[in-house]
């Protein structure tokens, strides 16, 4: 047991812990882990289960065995049954061949190219952060297009291929010392209408996936610009989660977030529009999210475009065909430009300047036909805002 006022060693360490604190947290970790790694090993010998699957190198599977453990707050014969179970898993669900990307299905390529987060500069350990602009998910095309299995399956390949990154790094560095990576997941533009049944259902599989077979992969995770909307979502997901997790945890406000985020990411790798100095040609982060390709047949999807940014719907059509389409805000005004980019081409074409739009007045429509197959580029633009996001509410039908 963890004496009085000390961080129990399967919890990490408070984020604004003195430096001191972590070195002697990590020591006493290490200590109890060479203590209960080979009891673990023995106890696993003993059920017949091949523990040197968890990795191909001996300080890999040592690591590996010390992750399970903290999962298990260093039970032994609990820690033993989850990683029996992790690797029957792992043959019953394919993972193997999942992340092989020529097997993929088209709505996992979709989701791969959709997806609005990944990599961008380095934690103070020197392990890559990932950045997630959550509040870009078109969350009621993603729950009509996508099969909940897909979406899962999609989850488990992120997780495995991050999985290995971490332990191929944490093999790499003198002794073996595993950390974690830091996340930072960007809540702004998450309203109401990411709060459905069927969706919360799925990021409850999320949890459930990733508690059971990938432990230890969070070092911390910075919730930043959460609106009022995320008190709502917060009750519901902060149940699913374990009290490891819960500890890793900075739920950070608009004007608030760029202080907690410096302990543990350089100035020199955070982006600009996050308070950060670096500015990477054609911007840090990967332009993606907003709405979701997939059936464009009339029916109305949101859109956040965030302050001082822009989005864009990408429509493929074939040749000789109509498209119409209308789109309105809640609030204030946004730009709008249309584009066609004929298909084979290398230049997109402007084919109607829009200019700014008070389309929370009144909708905004349009009807346009072309001759040939190409690429319609709806592009909205709130990149002159400093202050606020607009939400649109589009409708496209292809005739």
């Amino acid at each position: 047991m963890a004496a009085a006022g000390e961080v129990p060693l399967y919890i990490t360490t408070p984020l604004r812990a003195s430096e001191e604190e972590k070195e002697r947290h990590m020591s006493r970790r290490k200590a109890k882990e060479a203590e209960v790694v080979p009891l673990l090993k023995s106890r696993l010998t003993d059920m017949g289960v091949r523990f040197d699957e968890l990795h191909a190198d001996k300080v890999g599977v040592d690591i590996a065995l010390a992750r399970f453990l903290r999962a298990r707050r260093y039970e032994v014969d609990e820690t033993a049954v989850m990683i029996r179970d992790y690797l029957k898993w792992r043959i019953d669900y394919g993972v193997e061949a999942l992340v092989d990307e020529s097997t993929h299905s088209s709505v996992l390529r979709a989701l791969a190219k959709y997806y609005p987060g990944g990599y961008h500069g380095k934690d103070r350990n020197g392990i890559p952060v990932y950045f997630e602009r959550a509040g870009l998910f078109d969350v009621p095309s993603l729950i009509r297009e996508v099969p909940p299995e897909e979406a899962v399956r999609f989850h488990v390949y992120k997780n495995e291929k991050n999985a290995r990154e971490l332990m191929e790094l944490s093999v790499a560095r003198q002794g073996g010392q595993y950390l974690g990576r830091v996340f930072v997941i960007d809540l702004d533009g998450i309203g109401w209408n990411h709060i459905q049944k069927d969706a919360m259902s799925v990021l409850q599989a999320f949890i459930e996936v990733d508690q059971a077979n990938f432990p230890e992969m969070l070092k911390r995770l910075f919730i930043i610009r959460a609106p009022a909307a995320f008190t709502a979502i917060w009750r519901l997901i902060k149940p699913w989660l374990d009290a490891r997790t819960l500890a890793k945890i900075e739920i950070c406000g608009y004007n608030d977030f760029l202080e907690p985020m410096l302990l543990e990411i350089p100035l020199e790798h955070i982006p600009k529009e996050y308070g950060g100095k670096c500015q990477c040609p054609g911007g840090c982060l990967k332009k993606a999210g907003g709405a979701f390709e997939g059936v464009h047949d009339g029916r109305e999807k949101p859109l956040w475009v965030a302050r001082q940014d822009s989005a864009e719907i990408v429509v493929t059509a074939p040749g000789n065909g109509k498209i119409d389409f209308s789109f309105r805000t809640d609030t204030y005004d946004v730009g709008f430009r249309l584009y066609f980019l004929p298909a084979g081409g290398r230049k997109r074409s402007l084919v109607k300047d829009y200019k700014k739009v008070e389309a929370f007045v009144a909708p905004v429509a349009g009807s346009f036909t072309k001759d040939t197959a190409g690429t319609w580029v709806f592009h909205f633009d709130n990149t002159y805002s400093w202050t606020r996001g607009k939400q649109v509410h589009y409708k496209i039908k292809l005739l």
